[in-house]
Parts: C-alpha cells; structure tokens; sequence
C-alpha cells in the first residue's frame, strides 16, 4: 500500500512538474508578442526607408532612382544615405529572419507539418504569387509609361511579358519566398527528426535550456559567418541575384544569404533555449558598444579605400581585401546591432497602446505593398524642386502614411484578407 501511494505521489508530483513547465513557457513566449511585434514594426519601417533613400542618393537598386532619373543629386546627401543603408544592410533582414525563426518551432509545434505548410503557403505563398503576377509588372509598366514614355497598355505590357515567359521578379517579396522555402526544409527536418533519436530535441518541453552563448562564442560564428559570406561573395556579389529557375524570374541575395540562414536557424535555437529572455541589459549594452566600434570603423574603412568617392564595388564581391574586411564587419555589425535590440525592446517597448497595435498588425501588409506605393509616390513627386534629403524625408513620411492607411482601411477589410496578411 505504501509503495502505491508513493507511485501516485510520484506521478502526480510528475503532472504537477509538467505543468508548471507549459505553465512557464507560456508564459515566456506570451510576454514577448509585444516586444518581438513593436521589432518586426521598426524593421518594417527601416524596409521602408532602406528603399527610399535609394531612391534619392544612396547607393542600391531600385525601380526608380530620382538622383539619376530627375537629375537632383547632391553629393553629401548621397554620402550620408549610403552611410545609412550601408549599416541598414547588414541587420535589417537579418533580423527579420531572426524573428521568423524564433516563431517557427511554436507555431509547427501547434499545427503539426501538414497545417503548418498549409498556413505557410497561405501567409508567404499568395502574397509572393500576387507580387510576381500582378504588384511587380504594374510597377514597371508604370514606370515604363510615367518615366519613359512606353505607349502600349497594360495589358500588352503584360501579355508581352507571358508571350516571352518572364514574369518579373519577386522585389522586395524575395524574404517572402525565402522564408516560405525555409518553411519547407523546417517542416522536413521536423518529420525527419522525430523519427529517431533527435525526437526529444523537438518536443515541446523546454527543461533543458541552456546559457545565452558568451561574448567570444558568438565572435567566433561572426568570423566563420564573416568568411563564408566572403567566399560566397567571390562568385555572387552582395548586389548581385541569381536567378533560380530558367522560365520564371525567381531571384534571391545568395550574397547575403549566410547570415540569413544563420540568423534563421539562430533563431529557432533561441526559442528552444529562451534566449532572448536570457538576455541581460548588462549584455545588451556590450553589444551596443560593438554597434558603436562597428560604426567607428566603417567611417575609417571608407575613408581609407576611397569609398567616399563614389566606388563601393570593390566592398561587395571579389577576391579583394576590402570585400573580406566589409563581409566580416557586416557579420560583426548583424549580430551585435541584433542582439542588442532585444534587450531594449523586451525592457522598455514590451506594451502596445491601440495605436502601436494597430500599426503592427499592418506592419507585414505594409512590406508587401511598400514598393509600389514608393514609386508611385515619388514618381507622382518628380516635378516638386527640393533638396533631396528633404525630398527623401518627405517622400518616406507620404508613403508610410499611405502604406500603413490603405492596410488598415482597405486591403485589411477585404473579406479573407487578415487570414493572408494577419
């Protein structure tokens, strides 16, 4: 009899553990929608901004370039919005993939691989179809029209484009697609896992959380990543995209993808071992004072190699001193410009007021429709005369406005419209 009662208790101390365990980690993932959304916002808006300072001086492609297609081009403006995208660069989407990959191991675990797929090609797969069929070519066809002068309609536009079985590229949208074909290697690897002896590794409990990796740790995967993406960069440069399929025009950054990857898998590992709620601000404003090492050198660097003159090709690709040293110092930039964000936001931006709610749930609705609103906003701006700093601030502020106001009170209202962009 005693040995059964200590059985029960046994058991019932068992479920009670148990418990306490999902009790904690709900409690962990709950508390950190806020922060991670009001993040996911700001790296919207730097999306945002990222393109529109190309659009007016800074160093990129892009649909329309105002500096070269209006003539209106200042020499320091350019230089300060290239300093700008140039640091925007190397953690911007990193981050973005960060985020994705920290999400990614909840949600499968709540669908399980066929819904979650299912719920993947529904959020990632119809707004790319929708970019590549319908948002890409009606930029370039206005484009074309506005700027140019072509004179056929949109729909011999179009059928041209069938006709010669190209249909334009993916844009901005190519994250979209990039993280939907993670999605699948995820959900493979997944069911791959969970056959043998891995399975453990994937469940839901989280009792064996680890440290957040020391300082030198993560200065050692910022040089393998720094050297990878340098190698890589020998054969596709930074600016450069490689074109997947032969018939239709799906290209993908392969010359930034390392740190993408990395920061997706990163991601996934981070929360399977809380890392981001590990993070002291102790650690946070070591990482804060790399950010600031980072800058420091980058303004020596391009000084030095004669950047400010004008040439940055010799950062983006080659067998070259300089596109090693730029490569390893966007990994040291990524990483400490990442890490140092989560502190800040998980202590002081983890609340949401109605308005900064509201902005986030239109934040992904707003990637998806930034580029066309951007150019025709400052095409429909070309013949205002102004400064092109001002002019790349007016612009950024119109077409955020715009974005954000046709998310909210018209493609959000479109019924089935949330089930795609939330």
């Amino acid at each position: 009899m005693d040995t059964i009662l200590i059985h029960e208790k046994d058991e019932q101390r068992s479920v009670e553990n148990k418990f306490e365990l999902f009790k904690h980690s709900v409690q962990i993932h709950s508390t950190r929608v806020h922060y991670l959304d009001n993040l996911k916002l700001l790296l919207t808006v730097l999306v945002v901004l990222h393109h529109t300072a190309i659009t007016y001086g800074a160093s990129g492609s892009w649909y329309y370039i105002a500096s070269y297609l209006e003539g209106v081009n200042d020499p320091l403006t350019s230089i300060l919005l290239t300093f700008v995208t140039a640091i925007n660069a190397t953690f911007f989407m990193a981050a973005f993939f960060l985020v994705s990959g920290y999400f990614t191991p909840g949600s499968y675990n709540r669908k399980g691989s066929m819904v979650y797929l299912k719920d993947r090609f529904i959020r990632l797969g119809i707004p790319f179809l929708s970019y590549i069929t319908i948002i890409g070519p009606f930029i370039i066809y206005y484009r074309n029209v506005t700027v140019f002068g072509a004179e056929y309609s949109l729909w011999e536009f179009y059928t041209l484009l069938l006709k010669s079985g190209i249909i334009i590229n993916a844009g901005p949208l190519w994250f979209v697609q990039a993280l939907l074909i993670l999605a699948i290697f995820y959900a493979i690897w997944r069911v791959i896992a969970s056959t043998h002896r891995f399975k453990r590794i994937f469940s839901n409990q989280e009792h064996y959380q680890a440290e957040v990796p020391r300082p030198r740790q993560i200065f050692l995967v910022i040089a393998l990543v720094g050297l990878v993406t340098f190698l890589v960069r020998i054969f596709i440069p930074s600016d450069k995209s490689i074109l997947l399929i032969s018939t239709i025009i799906f290209y993908l950054p392969l010359g930034d993808f390392v740190s993408y990857i990395i920061m997706f898998i990163l991601g996934i590992v981070a929360y399977h071992q809380d890392w981001f709620g590990k993070i002291t601000e102790s650690y946070g404003k070591y990482w804060l004072k790399v950010v600031l090492g980072s800058i420091i050198f980058l303004i020596l660097f391009v000084f030095i190699t004669g950047a400010f003159e004008g040439d940055v090709s010799v950062y983006k690709g080659g067998f070259r001193w300089e596109s090693l040293l730029y490569s390893i110092w966007g990994s040291i930039t990524c990483f400490s410009i990442s890490i140092s964000l989560i502190p800040i936001f998980r202590g002081k931006l983890n609340l949401q007021t109605t308005f900064t709610r509201i902005l986030s749930q239109n934040a992904y609705t707003v990637y998806i429709i930034h580029a066309p609103v951007l150019v025709v906003t400052s095409i429909s701006l070309s013949g205002i005369i102004l400064h092109p700093l001002v002019k790349f601030i007016v612009v950024l502020g119109i077409t955020l406005t715009l974005c954000f106001g046709l998310s909210h009170f018209v493609i959000r209202r479109i019924p089935g419209a949330k089930r795609v962009v939330g």
